[in-house]
């Protein structure tokens, strides 16, 4: 799984779009979720 960051640009919703093309799990999440928040996410 892989988190992606979104500091308020529409890459970040391409970026996600690519990753899931390979089979790849990802998560799209604002900038300044904490870290402990970061590891509540289901890998």
């Amino acid at each position: 799984m892989i988190i992606i960051l979104n500091f308020g640009s529409q890459f970040a919703h391409l970026i996600a779009r690519r990753v899931r093309d390979l089979g790849v799990k990802a998560e799209i999440l604002p900038f300044n979720t904490s870290a402990a928040e970061k590891k509540l996410v289901n890998f």
